[in-house]
């Protein structure tokens, strides 16, 4: 893998580069991921701001709960970020968004509690109820 990691919305309006991996790749189930991006589920990846680095545009953001904010492109509306207000350090990039997206596989399962009941865990993965 070569760094720096790439990345970008649908219209190319977003682009951002990532300076290492991410801390731990996750794939969501909650109401909340489901309803902001119409995906049964979403997979995340969680980087340090200080490894992020936005090279044209940022994203648009909408307070999309009292502790949680969501960023998307305002040109196509690609899904990009979600910050935590209890975990400033960090942000969940959305893994789709990646260039290269394969190369990071979802360690964990989180908010299984809300996962459709059609819906399969992944191989492998830790199984968590809710957030870790």
């Amino acid at each position: 893998m070569s760094y720096p990691i790439t990345g970008g919305c649908f219209c190319g309006a977003i682009r951002y580069e990532l300076g290492q991996s991410p801390m731990r790749v996750l794939m969501c189930h909650c109401v909340s991921c489901r309803k902001a991006t119409g995906a049964t589920r979403v997979a995340w990846a969680v980087v340090k701001n200080s490894d992020l680095h936005w090279l044209n545009h940022e994203p648009k953001n909408i307070q999309s709960s009292a502790n949680a904010q969501r960023g998307f492109c305002a040109n196509c509306g690609t899904s990009l970020t979600y910050r935590h207000a209890n975990d400033v350090d960090t942000m969940d990039i959305t893994l789709a968004s990646f260039d290269h997206p394969e190369h990071f596989p979802p360690q964990a399962d989180i908010w299984t509690a809300d996962r459709l009941s059609w819906e399969c865990s992944l191989k492998g993965a830790l199984q968590f109820s809710e957030d870790i």
